[in-house]
């Protein structure tokens, strides 16, 4: 990826380079996504304290990335398009625009699970409310105390009710989204700077594309588990926390296409601009209202939550070091 104070020569030049190798580092690094996402098959994270450490280590992952890479681009893109006097301003407004984006984004999403419960009752199903849910073990029991066969797999959703599901899902949609949008102009820009930049893999460069490839592929696995421990926890799903690694993941190679076919390389700073000061604003505002205030509930005694949030950060910090960012 480029270096944040070359991004002005970096969108204006991409010719001369390889477009199927372009193409092949830029999916690569953009499904690596999916790899954090399938932490839940090869690690026991069923217990509690392991949900406070699951979204401590996201927090940190997304508010190091915004404040230190995404914001910082953002900045670069608005000096290039209105000088070091306008960018800072312009930087801020999109910031703060984009935490009021997703408080809308939270409070839509609410609405939509309170109509999607109405619905579901005029049509003759039962909607069962937080109150009238009761957890022993791995039955769930209503007010008729009925016993019904509903088994989870684990004895960690004994603690988990029906609003920490319906909250931690709704952290996982936003995160998914936000990290999309962000992938979408990350894999126009790391397909042009492959073009662009021999340090990327142009032609008689394979190794060092490989590398780069490699090392966005460890910048990005932190973000797939950020999308993957909510919706794992909220669904008991470890395939569903794939299936939306995969969504965040793609746009990066769908971004790479728009760049090669639409925009045949010549890509405006002022949307990259916009862009990336929207979702710092929102993976900021996730962080704060969500993830670190939920992961401290979920290890009250703080034995991991905070110490992995400050892995998360060091995470992130390594894997910039290693874009040489």
């Amino acid at each position: 990826m480029a270096e944040v104070g070359g991004v002005c020569a970096v969108v204006e030049d991409s010719s001369g380079g390889d477009i199927v190798l372009a193409f092949v580092y830029t999916s690569a690094a953009g499904l690596s996504t999916v790899l954090g996402g399938m932490i839940p098959f090869f690690f026991n994270v069923n217990e509690k304290r392991w949900l406070g450490a699951g979204l401590g280590f996201a927090a940190g992952v997304m508010v190091y990335l915004s404040f230190v890479e995404i914001l910082t681009k953002s900045h670069a893109y608005f000096v290039c398009v209105a000088g070091d006097d306008g960018a800072s301003w312009r930087t801020s407004l999109c910031f703060f625009s984009g935490m009021l984006i997703a408080l809308g984004l939270s409070h839509v999403s609410h609405k939509l699970e309170d109509l999607q419960e109405k619905v579901t009752s005029l049509f003759g199903g039962k909607a069962l409310k937080d109150k009238d849910i009761r957890t022993y073990g791995s039955i769930v029991i209503d007010d008729d105390s009925q016993e019904h066969d509903v088994f989870e797999e684990n004895s960690f959703v004994d603690e988990v009710e029906r609003e920490d599901a319906r909250r931690l899902s709704n952290m996982g949609l936003i995160t998914a989204l936000a990290i999309c949008v962000h992938n979408f102009p990350e894999g126009m820009m790391t397909f042009v700077s492959t073009l662009s930049n021999p340090s990327f893999g142009t032609p008689g460069s394979t190794l060092s594309g490989l590398v780069v490839t490699l090392a966005i592929a460890i910048h990005n696995i932190p973000e797939g588990i950020c999308v993957a421990m909510p919706i794992y926890y909220a669904t008991r799903s470890k395939w569903q926390g794939v299936l939306y690694c995969l969504i965040a993941g793609i746009s990066m190679p769908i971004g790479a296409f728009i760049a090669w076919g639409a925009v045949g390389g010549t890509l405006s700073p002022i949307v990259y601009a916009i862009l990336f000061g929207l979702i710092a604003g929102i993976m900021v505002f996730i962080s704060v209202r969500e993830l670190i205030p939920t992961a401290h509930r979920y290890d009250k005694s703080d034995g991991m939550a905070t110490y992995a949030m400050l892995f998360g950060m060091a995470l992130m910090a390594f894997s910039l070091f290693a874009l040489g960012e």
